[in-house]
């Protein structure tokens, strides 16, 4: 077996050697018998080499990137102490009677949000319609 090493890879190629041609009635078919051993075929070329293009970066036509340029890329932290200001309004809206889900119910539906506080944002829109649901149902009762 021939062994190609690249890049801390390796890719092991296995030989291919054809069955010696049948023979019938002492007559060879097909192939002429060849006693030397015919030498190996030669390993396959290497694979071309792997480019990773980062498609998050937007660069105008003609402008040079260096690499402080594309480390600059790099996903920001989320406010909030990193949960988000999504989940950050989900738990202050346990203290503070639930204005805080409305607040985010409104932003979620008007505004563009990052979908990584997305998840926080729905999370109040639910504790919203739901506080909403329950005041209706009181005030129809008379209860409230």
């Amino acid at each position: 077996m021939n062994v190609v090493e690249e890049r801390h890879s390796t890719i092991v190629v296995e030989e291919v050697y054809q069955n010696p041609p049948q023979q019938r009635n002492g007559v060879a078919q097909g192939f002429v018998i060849n006693n030397e051993p015919s030498a190996p075929p030669p390993p396959p070329p290497p694979p071309p080499p792997i480019t990773v293009v980062n498609t998050n970066v937007y660069v105008n036509p003609g402008e040079h990137v260096t690499e402080i340029q594309k480390s600059s890329t790099a996903p920001r932290r989320l406010p909030c102490c990193g949960i988000g200001v999504g989940w950050f309004l989900f738990m202050v809206g346990w203290f503070l009677c639930g204005i805080p889900w409305y607040a985010g119910a409104i932003i979620l539906l008007c505004s563009k949000v990052d979908p990584r506080e997305r998840p926080g944002y729905i999370g109040c829109s639910i504790l919203a319609l739901v506080i909403t649901v329950i005041v209706i149902i009181l005030a129809a009762k008379g209860k409230f």
